[in-house]
């Protein structure tokens, strides 16, 4: 393997490993990527109360014809002041209402506190026989354990709460806006663990009730179907009723305020999102907006059109969403007419990361104007969905509204020209979660389970371990003959570089055989990488059982995650690296603390990457020179490999457990194998060198047999790929040679 080869390996496997790990936070600062507008369609969607999770199947509206896209109507100008809003009397507080439990045993998946102050939900837990909060409750009994909330009681806002209201009245032009409705105290007229009602009225400046707001939540235990095992209920409920108490009352809309950001789960990174589910020709396309470092320039941002199917907010492994439309046990039955939505806008609230200012998205859902009809009533029904980003789950059950999209299994950018790349890698990362859930069902451990992985395919890949190691000895073999060819014309390049390729040739080896392995198991590493960020099944899976670590020490944490870093010893005080602050080295510094750690500090020692990085030194060191490098070239392949082996170390040391842990043990499998594999082929040669007896001379090797002859007209496809890549970049010297000569002439 000549100089120019070594080179470009290295600068192909930075490049990959660069696109795996750097290309979702370096590119998308570059080249932010734009929203595309929405086709603005009427369509349909429709409201009801849920059981357990029922099958949601895409809306199909008999005999609907689409409609032309039109432009959003613009809203009449509002006026404030005059309208205002009066829940319980005052001093008769009601006390929140909780419905459903997070406790153990209960029955129950999902726990929801309503507020009435307006009437909003102030808390959202998941139940604690599903899952942990963190990894250090592994050591406590199931019912001690804390329980894991996705809306907690102190976040900045709660959720879904109605930020504005309009109302409509006879003889008044454009709208009044009601003041107060979010922050009133609403009354209570009925609350028990499975539902709740809250109403409040609209008054106007004379106190004449001329609106009756009411909402309604309603949860759900899991049910067991006929012969198999409780479905999890992850969805609530959620009913919005206008009803008119004054004939002037015409018509009413109103902003429906998200989520607000779920916890973030992961301290390496920010995947917090405001989603908005906008249904178009080819289904629902999901809109993201994440964090921003800067402030943003617009407060609000317009998404989607007419056809909102529903917003809501995502982290790493969760999502609370909600969706306008009735749900039933036959399924997602819309009727004509029944989207409300009329748009959504995605807002920022301020916040820090590390001291740092962060600006959080958020996402407001707007109706379109309701008339109150003869009936005097407007009910606009919601599905709540709190739970995990489930592939399986969602599929299931939402499937026919895209929530299964929601899962990122790439971690690249959509960028139109990287959607094949972003496919591929979703699509190995999807089979390598279906392969380790099939192990896991046998051994019962994910970390056994990417063992047994390695192993499997280690065996599959021996035949090609074996003929790249057979190569690289042979390259070794051939060295002397190489070095003299060097030597004899020393003066011709071109004709070096024809005579190199001629004996590599005849001799039947390729360069580029020792590198193959490890570019046969990159797109192993990329899907292991994006299942490992994805796949909630394997969040906060162990390796090693809870009970083998002391409990509160240093060492609790030790591999009881493989979608962390495996943390040997962790410390609550975040360590900062000394020289930040210096010019141009500062900036090298932080990207070696963030590499480290996080952006805050290092707070862990993690021993797996650096066992990972001593494997592949002592693999590299079994790998033979290459014939075609001179002394000092051989000693330049040896600084650069010890460089990859330091970068490397930087680059996944802060990586997944269960990342490090299938390249480690890949590493030390492909060591012993490499080194059986060169044993037993030096002992081959030896036995053949000694195949006449002691003091018999070794008979010469027969010359190769000449190459046979292509006819004309041969397209090359029976050519290695390291032959057709020579002849490329030999034709390519040489016409850069003529080009040479001719402005000479000239």
């Amino acid at each position: 393997m000549n100089r120019e080869t070594i080179i470009r390996i290295v600068v192909v496997s930075i490049l990959a490993m660069l696109i795996l790990f750097a290309y979702p936070r370096v590119l998308p600062l570059l080249f932010p990527p734009v929203e595309k507008p929405a086709p603005n369609k009427t369509g349909t969607s429709e409201p009801a109360q849920t059981q357990s999770p029922p099958k949601i199947e895409a809306p199909q509206v008999p005999g609907e014809v689409p409609a032309k896209t039109e432009e959003k109507p613009e809203q009449p100008a509002v006026t404030a002041g005059t309208l205002r809003a009066v829940g319980a009397p005052e001093g008769q507080a009601p006390k929140p209402v909780v419905l459903g439990s997070a406790a153990c045993g209960s029955g129950f998946d999902l726990e929801a506190e309503i507020t009435p102050q307006g009437s909003a939900v102030r808390r959202l837990t998941l139940s604690k026989d599903r899952f942990l909060k963190t990894v250090e409750d592994r050591h406590l009994p199931t019912c001690d354990r804390a329980a894991m909330d996705l809306v907690p009681a102190d976040a900045p806002r709660p959720a879904l709460r109605i930020a504005e209201l309009r109302v409509w009245l006879q003889g008044v032009t454009g709208p009044l806006a009601v003041d107060g409705l979010s922050d009133a105290v609403w009354r209570v007229a009925e609350a028990d663990p499975t539902r709740a009602v809250l109403e409040a009225d609209v008054l106007d400046a004379k106190d004449r009730v001329l609106l009756a707001v009411r909402r309604t939540y309603a949860l759900a235990k899991s049910k067991a179907p006929a012969g198999g095992t409780a479905p999890p209920a992850y969805d609530m409920d959620m009913r919005i009723e206008f009803l008119r108490a004054d004939p002037s009352v015409e018509k009413v809309a109103y902003v429906l305020e998200g989520p607000p950001p779920l916890p973030r789960e992961d301290p390496r990174g920010d995947q917090r999102q405001a989603v908005v589910g906008v249904r178009g020709d080819a289904g629902v396309e999901i809109k993201r907006s994440g964090p921003e470092k800067k402030e943003p320039a617009e407060p609000l941002t317009d998404v989607g059109g007419s056809r909102i199917q529903w917003i809501g907010e995502v982290e790493r492994y969760f999502a609370v969403i909600a969706i306008p439309g009735k749900v039933t046990d036959a399924g997602f039955a819309p009727q004509k007419g029944d989207f409300y939505a009329v748009a959504a806008k995605v807002f920022h609230d301020e916040g820090t990361d590390a001291g740092k200012p962060l600006w959080l998205p958020g996402v407001r859902l707007q109706t379109r104007e309701e008339p109150l009809g003869a009936e005097g009533a407007v009910r606009h029904d919601y599905l709540v969905f709190a739970g995990p980003k489930d592939q399986r789950l969602l599929e299931t059950y939402y499937g026919g509204l895209g929530l299964p999209d929601l899962i990122q299994w790439s971690t690249c950018c959509s960028f139109a020209f990287l959607g094949p790349l972003v496919a591929l890698t979703a699509w190995i990362s999807k089979m390598m979660v279906m392969l380790l859930d099939a192990f896991h069902a046998v051994v019962l451990n994910y970390g056994v389970a990417i063992i047994v992985l390695v192993i499997l395919l280690r065996i599959a890949l021996h035949p090609v371990t074996r003929w790249s190691t057979k190569s690289m000895m042979k390259m070794q073999r051939l060295a002397p003959k190489m070095q003299e060819l060097r030597e004899r014309y020393a003066n011709d390049k071109e004709r070096l570089n024809q005579e190199m390729m001629k004996f590599t040739r005849e001799e039947g080896f390729s360069p580029l055989s020792g590198c193959l392995p490890m570019f046969v198991q990159m797109p192993i590493w990329i899907g292991l990488y994006g299942a490992l960020q994805s796949a909630i099944q394997l969040r906060q899976a162990a390796f090693l059982p809870a009970s083998w670590l002391p409990q509160g020490s240093v060492f609790s944490t030790f591999l009881q995650d493989l979608a962390q870093p495996d943390a040997l010893v962790r410390w609550s005080t975040p360590l900062q690296l000394p020289g930040q602050t210096i010019p141009l080295l500062g900036s090298v510094i932080a990207w070696i603390q963030g590499a480290l750690g996080t952006s805050a500090g290092i707070t862990t020692f993690n021993i797996l990457p650096i066992l990972m990085a001593v494997t592949m030194f002592l693999q590299q060191r079994l790998t033979p020179t290459a014939p075609t490098a001179t002394n000092q070239q051989a000693d330049q392949q040896k600084k650069m490999m010890g460089f990859m082996m330091i970068f490397m170390l930087l680059l996944l040391y802060n990586a997944q457990a269960g990342l490090c842990l299938y390249i480690f043990t890949s590493s030390l499998l492909g060591f012993a194998e490499m080194r059986y594999l060169r044993t037993r082929y030096q002992a081959a040669e030896a036995a053949a060198g000694a195949g006449g007896g002691a003091g018999v001379a070794r008979a010469e090797p027969k010359p190769p047999p000449p190459p046979k002859k292509k006819p004309l007209g041969t397209s090359g496809r029976d050519r290695s790929i390291a032959e057709r890549l020579q002849s490329w970049m030999q034709k390519k010297m040489d016409a850069a040679k003529g080009q040479e000569e001719q402005k000479k002439r000239k």
